[in-house]
């Protein structure tokens, strides 16, 4: 089901229908993680997406705020070494 419902959001940001996406992907954000193993990547990609959403919409300090706080859980998972793609 979970599948079924990524396909249709990812359909909406398809044909430009950012507003039906952005329920989709905040929904399903929540979703995934009360599995008993969520899968943080897809979980990372759905809120992604909804940050996208909301750019789209015209919304770009929501859209902002979420992307930071995106890439503050990334670096936090990664090695320092692993930064310096980051920076360049």
């Amino acid at each position: 089901m979970l599948e079924l419902r990524l396909n249709l959001a990812n359909l909406y940001v398809l044909a430009g229908a950012y507003r039906e996406a952005l329920p989709e992907f905040t929904g399903l954000v929540v979703d995934l993680a009360e599995r008993p193993k969520p899968d943080q990547e897809l979980i990372w990609y759905c809120r992604q997406q909804a940050a996208m959403c909301h750019a789209e919409l015209g919304e770009a300090g929501t859209a902002l705020a979420e992307m930071r706080l995106l890439l503050v859980e990334q670096q936090r998972n990664l090695a320092t070494d692993d930064l310096s793609p980051l920076r360049q």
